[in-house]
């Protein structure tokens, strides 16, 4: 529903919020299936 660029907006601004594992991130390539796996 929302533009890709929306959404990445909105999940970064969360990141600090949501208590998310550094190896997950960094396990995710380019920053975008982490953003599913959240």
């Amino acid at each position: 529903m929302f533009a890709p660029q929306v959404t990445a907006t909105l999940v970064t601004s969360a990141l600090p919020i949501v208590p998310l594992p550094l190896s997950t991130v960094q396990e995710a390539p380019s920053g975008g299936d982490w953003t599913v796996t959240a």
